[in-house]
């Protein structure tokens, strides 16, 4: 057992640092911390200190997933747009094609025959 990092995490945990910040001084996993520090004993302030912390990381993940979502719809509507003008320059007889090959997608291939049979 890691006995100085514990008490390390310990005497840190009773200054009142969130699982974060000691984790960052001490190589450790946060399951081991919680393991470690679950009969500290926090003060009012402590407490209101660690809370206040964990809504600020709270309030940046929030932020980094709506730059992230907005950036991804962004994407979503220029490719969007290039499809929809990709597909007004498809011609009548590519068209036809195009669903020759969709029929003949829907059939099927058994192992037994020797070639493609259509679903009715």
């Amino acid at each position: 057992m890691k006995i100085i990092e514990r008490n390390r995490a310990i005497e840190l945990r009773k200054q009142g640092k969130t699982f974060r910040e000691i984790a960052r001084e001490i190589p450790i996993s946060r399951g081991s911390l919680s393991y470690w520090l679950r009969g500290i004993v926090l003060t009012p302030e402590q407490i209101a200190r660690i809370q206040y912390k964990n809504a600020e990381v709270k309030k940046k993940f929030i932020a980094f997933n709506e730059l992230k979502n907005r950036v991804s719809e962004d994407n979503k509507r220029n490719i969007s747009g290039a499809a929809s003008r990709e597909i007004d320059k498809i011609t009548q007889r590519e068209l036809k094609f195009i669903g020759i090959a969709l029929y003949w997608a829907e059939g099927y291939k058994s192992p037994a025959s020797t070639g493609v049979e259509f679903t009715k």
